[in-house]
């Protein structure tokens, strides 16, 4: 960052030209050292969400699921159990009546035993199936879940410090550029103050009444050779290096404040008529 150490303060557009170098400073460097590595904390913060909650789906899929087989499992365990009480009413019936035939009777049975057998079948597996319900569950609520929770708490707490982190390091780059820019500031406010519409409009027309005065006209004798100072346009006097030095004289008077500038021009102009 470029400071002033001029000993008359530049004119307000150089002012201006200065403060607009340090935004460009600050912008670039806010670019390099800041935006950049905001861009690359948003793309990773989002990756880690995005895998996060995809983990959280598959678990509470997976949780659902077992939700899903443990009701299967139960509703297979009562249909058996209502197949296996008709067949063991339909077998007492059967065995209460003194006309059926022992066939009918060992048919009967044979039906009620394999309603059973299968009754008994679908009851252990619901119970196998609720302890793995159960064993799931306790995991999820005390173990999966809340390590998932806390895997993304942790990426929001890394996500909140790392942005403070970088928006305080750009608060402290633009205040570290805000002197320069308040001390241009300065010196266009202390330009202004300085600035007289008097002293001005008399440069003004010092410049304007610059040229020499020209010399009187002559009669010329006829075939006479014409004096050598002579001339139709008085402003065609001053020679191609005349005129460069004037216009080197007034860029070195750019500078000086317009008292000094007005002394400098006076001297020029006493020097070119001695």
């Amino acid at each position: 960052s470029s400071g002033i150490n001029a000993e008359w303060p530049l004119r307000p557009g150089d002012q201006l030209e200065l403060i607009a170098r340090e935004h460009e400073i600050f912008a670039e460097r806010l670019e390099d050292d800041i935006s950049t590595k905001i861009r690359h904390l948003y793309k990773e913060v989002t990756n880690n969400r995005k895998n996060l909650c995809n983990t959280g789906n598959q678990l509470k899929q997976t949780y659902q699921q077992q939700q899903d087989q443990l009701e299967k499992a139960r509703q297979k365990y009562e249909k058996m159990a209502r197949e296996s009480e008709a067949a063991n009413i339909a077998f007492q019936k059967v065995n209460d009546d003194m006309n059926v035939s022992r066939a009918q009777l060992e048919k009967s049975r044979a039906t009620k035993e394999q309603r059973l057998d299968i009754m008994d079948k679908a009851k252990g597996d619901y119970i196998i199936q609720i302890e793995k319900t159960n064993n799931f569950q306790h995991d999820y609520y005390l173990e999966t879940w809340p390590s998932l929770l806390n895997q993304m708490q942790k990426v929001e707490e890394n996500r909140v410090d790392e942005l403070g982190s970088l928006l305080k390091q750009k608060c402290v780059l633009h205040k570290n550029t805000l002197p320069q820019v308040e001390q241009c500031i300065d010196n266009m406010i202390a330009t202004c103050e300085n600035i007289s519409s008097t002293q001005d409009s008399d440069l003004l027309m010092e410049e304007r009444t610059m040229a020499n005065y020209p010399p009187d006209h002559e009669f010329i004798e006829f075939g006479a050779k014409p004096p050598s100072n002579f001339s139709t346009n008085p402003s065609m006097r001053k020679t191609k290096k005349d005129r460069k030095k004037t216009k080197m004289n007034k860029e070195d008077m750019d500078h000086l404040p317009p008292e000094k500038r007005k002394k400098y021009r006076l001297r020029l102009c006493v020097d070119t008529t001695a």
